[in-house]
């Protein structure tokens, strides 16, 4: 998951807003693999519960 901060941005007429910023430059990735055949399997589970956490966030953040 990549670490969200809120910053001062300056659009192009000088307006100041604040915005969120995600910091995925530099982020260390990792390989899951979601095995359909096995709902429990560790990458199953990461990548379901990893999901359901992008969903929610994307959710709210977009109000």
């Amino acid at each position: 998951m990549y670490e969200i901060i809120e910053r001062q941005l300056e659009l192009a007429d000088g307006e100041v807003v604040t915005a969120l910023d995600v910091l995925g430059l530099g982020v260390t990735l990792t390989h899951h693999v979601k095995n359909p055949a096995d709902a429990g399997a560790p990458g199953t589970v990461f990548v379901d519960s990893m999901q359901q956490w992008f969903t929610s966030v994307w959710k709210h953040l977009a109000q």
